[in-house]
């Protein structure tokens, strides 16, 4: 998983993220990398959010000087059949700019290059791995270019640029894969390895499209979600006035709802203006 579970809907918002730890617990991945969203509600959040969490996270390159270590384990190593696998986490690095500048407090980013030249070269001197896989929130674009300068790493897969890869990137020695956003998606890769050589002979992928009615519902992750979506019904459920047109969003320019939204901030700030992004 490679981040930005946070944010999105109001339990997530109204339980600092909580709520999205308690359904990753259920799905259990292997690793999951941590995007900016993940940082929205503060240091000291994320810290008791990580601490319920029952999977593995990994992030190299973000350096907490509380700990005077990574804020999270820089990598996991996972064993499937007679395969060893070495995970590396990397976040974007200018998550400065991505999140509050308060929400940061105590940390710094380092050189992505630099911490994936330790990593990778230690987790196949001293942990013998036979793949090296980076888990990345860096978006499509520099996960490319990552894959065309490097050739340490076998497999990216990224998020943050929510782009549905229907099919493998192959650049260079690396598989480059990514499977869109908001869950629509469950990326699929098939990998032949050469355990000799420690490389990949061939490799397939696809996205499966996570379609209701068509794959069964997991029972403890809906009655999960149900539950936690009653922690809210209360205040979504408090009327505030009646919709007499249907909203409409836009990215790139004035909306009705990014209208409403801008004068409702402004009345409650009691100041003359109040900007809202187009987002």
């Amino acid at each position: 998983n490679a981040g930005d579970d946070f944010q999105g809907t109001p339990v997530s918002g109204l339980t600092n993220g909580r709520s999205q730890i308690e359904l990753m617990n259920i799905i259990n991945p292997d690793a999951a990398t941590l995007g900016n969203h993940e940082f929205d509600y503060g240091l000291l959040s994320l810290r008791e959010n990580i601490r319920h969490a029952t999977y593995t996270m990994v992030g190299a390159n973000l350096f907490d000087s509380t700990s005077g270590n990574t804020f999270v384990p820089a990598t996991a190593v996972k064993q499937f059949g007679k395969i060893k696998v070495g995970i590396i986490g990397l976040l974007p690095p200018d998550l400065p700019i991505l999140t509050m500048k308060q929400n940061l407090v105590g940390t710094r980013m380092l050189d992505v290059d630099s911490v994936l030249s330790y990593h990778s070269g230690r987790l196949r001197r001293e942990d013998k791995v036979d793949l090296v896989v980076v888990i990345s929130h860096m978006g499509l674009g520099p996960d490319t270019m990552l894959a065309l300068r490097r050739n340490d790493v076998d497999v990216i897969v990224g998020g943050h640029s929510h782009i549905p890869l229907f099919a493998p990137i192959k650049k260079n020695r690396t598989v480059v894969v990514q499977a869109g956003s908001w869950g629509r998606y469950v990326g699929k890769l098939d990998l032949v390895i050469d355990l000799e050589g420690d490389s990949i002979l061939s490799h397939s992928g696809e996205l499966i499209e996570t379609k209701l009615g068509v794959y069964p519902v997991d029972s403890e992750a809906e009655k999960k979600a149900a539950d936690l979506e009653s922690l809210v019904d209360k205040e979504l459920n408090d009327e505030i006035g009646t919709l007499t047109v249907e909203w409409r969003r836009s990215f790139t320019s004035e909306s009705n709802i990014g209208n409403w939204a801008a004068d409702v901030l402004r009345e409650f700030a009691g100041t003359d203006i109040a900007l809202v992004n187009s987002g």
